[in-house]
Formats: C-alpha cells, sequence, structure tokens
C-alpha cells in the first residue's frame, strides 16, 4: 500500500500509525482497569451495606424476640401466677374455711358430734361452684406416704381411694406427686400455692394437659387440707394479646419500619399479626401475589418458615410495592430478617427496602463513567498535541533519512548508463554513508572488470589462430594412426589361434600330475588318522593324571579341615568347662543371697510395722535370686549336654582323617600307574610322527610337480587370454582413430567458424 510513496513519507506514516496503535491499547487499557476497579469497589459497597442493613434488621428484630419472650416467661412464672390469681383463690378456699371453721366450733360447743360436724362441712364445701360452675373446692387428708381423698365434688369415685396413680405425679415442673405436694406445701406454711399441668375439662371433652394453678390450706383441727385451683392458659392467652399489642405498636425508620407475625403451617403459613395490613390476620397466606421470594416466584411467607426451620433464622430477599405519598410503587427489592420464637411456633419478622442501595450502586456507576469519559479526552487531547509534535520533528529526520538515499540513487543509474566518474559527497558513517561507500567500490569494480574483459578478448583470438594452423597437422597424424590400428588387427588374429594349440597341450600334462599327487596325498591321510588316535589316547592318559593330582590336593585338603575342626572342637570343650566353672560360682552367689533375703526378712518381722517395706523388698529379693538358682541351674544342665555331644563329635572327627589317609594313598597309586602308561604312548606317538613325515615330503614332492605344471598351463591360458584382448584393443583402437579423423574434420569446421568476421 505504502510502495508508491516516498521513505520520507513511509517513515512518518509507519509512526503515527505505530504511536495511534499505542495510544488506543493505552487507552483501552485505562478503561478495562477503571472499569475493573469499580465494579471490585462497587460490589464491596453493596456487600458492606447490605451487611449494615442486615445488622440494623436483626437488632430490630431482636428487640421484638425479647419482647415477646419477656411476656410468654411472665405467663409461666410462677410468681406472677400468683400474684395475678392468688387474691381470687385465696378468697375462694376462705369461704370453705369459713364453713369449716363453724362446724368445729360446733364440735367445741357441744351442740354436735365431730362425725356430724365433718359430714354437715364436706356437704357445705361440696355445693361450693365459681366460674359457671366449673370453679370448685376439694378435701383430701394429711397421709403418708400418699394421702386420700375425702370429698372430691365433681368425681366422687375418689372419695375414699389413696391418691398414688401415676397419673398425678404432674406437679412443680418436676413430676411430683400432685397430692404430696399439697401436704407438704400445708406442713411446711399451713397454706400455699401448687402449679401443675392438668387437662381441662371442656364441651367437646378434655384437653391437652393445660397450666393451673392451686391454692391449698391445712386444717389442723382434723388434718384435713382443703384446695381449690384455675386454669391459668388464659394467662397465656392474655400474655400472647398483649404481646401482639406491643409488637405492633413497635415502629423504627421515621415510622415506616414494622414487625409482623405468622406461624410454621403448612403448606403455608397463617398470618398471627400484621400492623399494617390487619386483614391479613388470621389468613393463610396463599395468594399468588406473595410468589415474589428469593428471586424464582417462590412463596415468600414459605420462605420465611423454611429459613426458620431450617437454622432458627435468616434472611429472604424478594420484591414487593413500595409505600409512597402518591400510593404504591411498582416492585422494589426488599430484604427481611425472620427468626423463630420456638415456645409459640412463631415467625417474627421485619424488612426494609434496598432500593437505595441499588440507588447508590447507579450512581457510582454513572460517576465511573463520567470519569472514563474524561480520561479518554484527555487521552485523545494529549494524543493530538504529541502527533503534531512527533510528524514536525519525524519529518525533518525521515528528510535527513531520505536526502543521501535519493543522492546514492541518482549515483547508481549513473552508474548504470556507464558513467563511472560521479562524485561521492556522502560522508557519513551510517548505514547511508556505507551504501555511498559500497556504490563507490562498484563503480571502481566495473571498471576493473570491463578491462580484464578487453584483455580476455585479446587472448581469445590468439587462440584460435594458434588452433587454426594445427588443426591440419591433427588430421594427416590421425590417418597415419587408422593405417597402423588395422595392422596391429591383423597380427593379434595370428598369435591368438597359435597361443590356444600350445594351452591344449599343456592342459593333459596337468592331469596327469594331479593324479600322482593325489594317490600321495591318500597314503599320507592314512597315517595321519592313526597318528591323530595314538594323540588322542595320549591326552586321555594326561587328563586322568591330572585329575589324579587334582584328588591328592583335594584329599590333602580335607584332612587340613579336619584337623582345625579338631582343634576348634577342643577350643569348645574347654570354653563348656570354664562356663560350667562360672555357673557354679553364680549359684554359690545365688544360695548366699537367699541367706541374705531370710535373714532379712527375719530382721523386718522382728521390726514389725517399721520393716514391712523393707520386708517387701527382702521378699522380692528371694524371688530374684531363687529365679536365678533355677536359671543357672538350667544352663548348666544344657552345657553339660553340649559338652557330652562335643566329645563325641571328636571322636567323628579322626575317623574321618583315618578315611582321608586310605584315599590319598589309592589316588597316589593311581598317579603313578597314568604316568608309565603316559610314557608309553608318547613313544608310539614319535614313531608314527616320523613314518607321517616321510609321506608329506613325498606327497610335496609330487604336488609341486602337479603345480609347475599347472602354472605353465595358466600361463599359456592368460597368453591366449592377452592375446584376445590385444585384437579387441587393436579393433577398438581402429574405430577411436576413425572416431579422431571424424573429431579433426569437425575441429577444422569450427576454426572455420572463428574465421568469419565477428
Amino acid at each position: 500500500m505504502l510502495g508508491n510513496f516516498k521513505i520520507r513519507w513511509k517513515i512518518v506514516i509507519s509512526f503515527m500509525a505505530t504511536l495511534l496503535t499505542a495510544v488506543v491499547v493505552i487507552s483501552l487499557f485505562s478503561v478495562y482497569t477503571m472499569k475493573k476497579n469499580a465494579m471490585r469497589e462497587i460490589e464491596s459497597f453493596r456487600i458492606a451495606e447490605t451487611e449494615q442493613v442486615k445488622a440494623i434488621l436483626k437488632n430490630y428484630v431482636d428487640i421484638a424476640y425479647e419482647t415477646v419472650d419477656s411476656n410468654y416467661k411472665l405467663s409461666q412464672d410462677t410468681a406472677y401466677l400468683q400474684d395475678r390469681y392468688g387474691h381470687r383463690l385465696r378468697s375462694i378456699i376462705d369461704v370453705g374455711s369459713a364453713v369449716v371453721a363453724d362446724d368445729i366450733a360446733a364440735v367445741q360447743k357441744g351442740t354436735m358430734t365431730t362425725a356430724e360436724a365433718q359430714r354437715r362441712a364436706i356437704e357445705g364445701i361440696k355445693k361450693i361452684r365459681y366460674d359457671g360452675g366449673t370453679g370448685y373446692i376439694w378435701i383430701n387428708d394429711t397421709g403418708n406416704p400418699y394421702p386420700k381423698m375425702i370429698m372430691h365434688p365433681t368425681v366422687p369415685a375418689l372419695d375414699g381411694t389413696v391418691l398414688d396413680d401415676p397419673k398425678y405425679n404432674c406437679a412443680l415442673g418436676k413430676g411430683k406427686n400432685l397430692f404430696v405436694a399439697f401436704v407438704d406445701v400445708c406442713r411446711k406454711n399451713g397454706e400455699g400455692f401448687v402449679d401443675y399441668l392438668w387437662p381441662k375439662p371442656t364441651k367437646g371433652g378434655l384437653t391437652a394437659d393445660q397450666p393451673k394453678l392451686s391454692y391449698v390450706r391445712l386444717v389442723p383441727e382434723w388434718n384435713w387440707i382443703i384446695g381449690t385451683g384455675i386454669y391459668v392458659d388464659d394467662a397465656l392467652t392474655d400474655a400472647i394479646a398483649k404481646t401482639k399489642q406491643d409488637i405492633k405498636k413497635m415502629r423504627y425508620d421515621n415510622g415506616t419500619g414494622y414487625f409482623w407475625i405468622n406461624d410454621m403451617g403448612t403448606p403455608f403459613p397463617k398470618m398471627v399479626m400484621h400492623p399494617t395490613v390487619p386483614a391479613l390476620d388470621g389468613t393463610v397466606l396463599d395468594d399468588p401475589k406473595f410468589n415474589c421470594a428469593l428471586g424464582k416466584g417462590e412463596n415468600l411467607f414459605v420462605a420465611f418458615a423454611e429459613v426458620c426451620r431450617k437454622n432458627g433464622e435468616g434472611f429472604v430477599d424478594y420484591l414487593w410495592p413500595k409505600p409512597t405519598k402518591g400510593g404504591l410503587t411498582a416492585d422494589q427489592p426488599k430484604l427481611s430478617y425472620v427468626r423463630l420464637y420456638k415456645p409459640l411456633n412463631w415467625v417474627i419478622g421485619t424488612g426494609v427496602y434496598i432500593d437505595s442501595i441499588n440507588a447508590a450502586i447507579e450512581a457510582k456507576g454513572k460517576d465511573v463513567d463520567k470519569q472514563i469519559k474524561g480520561m479518554l479526552i484527555n487521552i485523545c487531547l494529549m494524543g493530538l498535541i504529541v502527533s503534531a509534535i512527533a510528524i514536525l520533528i519525524l519529518w525533518v529526520v525521515a528528510g535527513r533519512i531520505s536526502d543521501p538515499l535519493v543522492a546514492c540513487a541518482r549515483i547508481a543509474k549513473q552508474i548504470g548508463s556507464g558513467n563511472f566518474d560521479s562524485r561521492f559527497e556522502i560522508t557519513s558513517n551510517d548505514e547511508v554513508g556505507q551504501l555511498a561507500m559500497s556504490l563507490k567500490e562498484m563503480s571502481l569494480e566495473l571498471q576493473q572488470s570491463m578491462a580484464r574483459q578487453e584483455q580476455s578478448l585479446s587472448s581469445q583470438r590468439q587462440v584460435q589462430e594458434s588452433v587454426k594452423a594445427n588443426a591440419g597437422k591433427v588430421q594427416g597424424a590421425v590417418s597415419e594412426l587408422v593405417r597402423m590400428a588395422g595392422e596391429m588387427d591383423s597380427q593379434a588374429t595370428i598369435i591368438a589361434e597359435e597361443s590356444s594349440s600350445g594351452a591344449a597341450a599343456t592342459g593333459q600334462m596337468s592331469a596327469s600330475m594331479n593324479s600322482v599327487s593325489q594317490a600321495a596325498e591318500l597314503s599320507q591321510a592314512n597315517i595321519a588318522s592313526v597318528a591323530a588316535a595314538i594323540e588322542e589316547m595320549t591326552s586321555t592318559i594326561c587328563e586322568i593324571a591330572r585329575n589324579a593330582e587334582q584328588g591328592r590336593l583335594v584329599t590333602d585338603g580335607a584332612v587340613q579341615c579336619a584337623g582345625n575342626a579338631s582343634l576348634q572342637v577342643d577350643a569348645l570343650n574347654k570354653a563348656n568347662d570354664e562356663i560350667t566353672t562360672i555357673i557354679e560360682t553364680i549359684v554359690e552367689i545365688a544360695e548366699q543371697t537367699k541367706l541374705l533375703a531370710l535373714n532379712a526378712t527375719i530382721e523386718a518381722a522382728r521390726a514389725g510395722d517399721a520393716g514391712k517395706g523393707f520386708a517387701v523388698v527382702a521378699s522380692e529379693v528371694k524371688d530374684l535370686a531363687k529365679q536365678t538358682n533355677d536359671a543357672t541351674i538350667d544352663i548348666k544342665t544344657k552345657i553339660e549336654a553340649m559338652h557330652s555331644s562335643t566329645g563325641l563329635t571328636i571322636i567323628e572327627i579322626s575317623k574321618i582323617n583315618d578315611s582321608i589317609a586310605n584315599v590319598r594313598e589309592i589316588v597316589g597309586s593311581i598317579a603313578a600307574a597314568v604316568e608309565e602308561q603316559s610314557v608309553a604312548s608318547r613313544d608310539i606317538a614319535e614313531n608314527v610322527a616320523q613314518a607321517a613325515s616321510q609321506t608329506r615330503e613325498m606327497t610335496g614332492v609330487f604336488s609341486q610337480a602337479a603345480e609347475t605344471t599347472r602354472l605353465i598351463a595358466d600361463g599359456v591360458n592368460k597368453v591366449n587370454s592377452h592375446v584376445v584382448e590385444v585384437k579387441d584393443m587393436a579393433s577398438s583402437v581402429n574405430v577411436s582413430a576413425e572416431r579422431l579423423s571424424l573429431v579433426g574434420r569437425e575441429l577444422l569446421e569450427s576454426v572455420k567458424y572463428f574465421d568469419q568476421p565477428g
């Protein structure tokens, strides 16, 4: 693309393209870095803001949770229940006590007997009712270990029975017998409260166990206990109602923040209390509009229940319309924190809109975009300024580079047209100066080359003249060579025929000499076979002699080994004797130790309690001495057995020495006999060798004569073959001479070509 531009423009354009590319790359990298850092900063901001919101929500819900827990625990507190219901229970028992007091006074006045007074009191108390007939007073005695029921107005079957049924083990929160608890509190204080769990009768039957509080009072004159009780589940009901009102009134964030309560019902929870939408109270929360949680359309309150069922508390994000002065907005992101209150199976929660966080994040994103835009504008302005300055500098520098190149091109053009007198005014030492120097050297080299070419043309003309003068002489010599080659071919044919007849006669003589030589060689082979057999026998005898000598050496070694073994066994025997002596010494020491231990035991017994510890040590020493004595006796027995085995070993080694000596004598006899046989075999071998030598000399003479005859025949055959070769070569010379004559004629034609005007 830049092929038609001058060098100056190429340099400027290339540099500007590089500069522009660098600016673009730097800009893109800067934008990427700023975007990445901004996204990291925004994400950190979002996490920090969200965590702050979560902490605030958790603190708010913890406050509401403590309110619920306080009201619930208060409804279960015995002191609270006694304070709330005690005055009423006392008033009722006061009425019953007054009835009994009147009858006791009658007995004291003598107007009736005790039995009559008690029957009258029982009838009077049985008639006392309150709370619409559900409240009553009973009477039991103070029997031990379990009281007996005197009168129960609603369950007369209990009258006269001992109250030891396990179903009464429900008092004081620890499974104590209810009536035993009544007796204990009356014996201690004369009256008091007892809390317990008991089924509550309703129109539909008995309910599950409900909390109940009873007040009992002792009638010491008759050992009666009169008492009454009321169910205090309405205290829990009151506490729940109070809790709902307390939570409903709780607000934060200028009154926009509130708390709600829903239960853990399945498949959909039920709203317990909602402060801003009371119409939801008591309704099952299965409306499709609640399917907005966790970004996957899950029911909001089901999500609350699930997170509480799994972890007891947690956060749930969802979308919900935001109330404003103008009404509800579109769905906005909201984050709620919920916590389970297990005693009531309630989910207490609150939530805040987090659209403000998203707005802050969006504002930060816009601010980053603004910063990036400003940075790009600054980069572009700086790029334009730098580019303008760079173009001016490059234009000057490129001119200094391109002008010498243009001068070099002009000089090269002049040299190409044959003008070698061009002036070289470039004196720099850079690449352009080197190029000018190369052009100058090229000009000088071209001048010298043209001078050498002229000299070469002159020499060529002289050679042409010389070739032309000698071409005629060559042609005459070639003709004479052709004539002589023909005569040589004729003479070679005659010689070949005569040499063939001489070769046939020589071959017959060589065959006769070969027959005589073969007969002599057969005789020599028979004698050689006899010599080989004798040589093999001699070798076998020598081998037997060597084996006999080796056997003698082996027996000598065996005798020496047996002697060494005998010495080792003697040394072992002496060591056994020394060990036996040492063991006897150890046995004596062990016996002395036992005596010392016995004396120590006696002394310890005399010392009484002060010597008990020493007695234990003495007993241990005595046991150790006994173990040592037993062990040494065992070792001594084994050493004596080994001593006996060693003696037997010495006897056996002596027998082995005698046997080896006999073997050594036998081996010596065999070696002597073999040596005599070896001498006789060597004499026979020498005689056979002399006969074989004479036969070989005669065979050699015949072989030499046959070889001489064969060499003569080979010489004649070689002469014959050489004559044939000479004949063939003479024919080849004749053919070559004819070709040379043809070349001579062509040479003359070529010389004539050089004679033509150039």
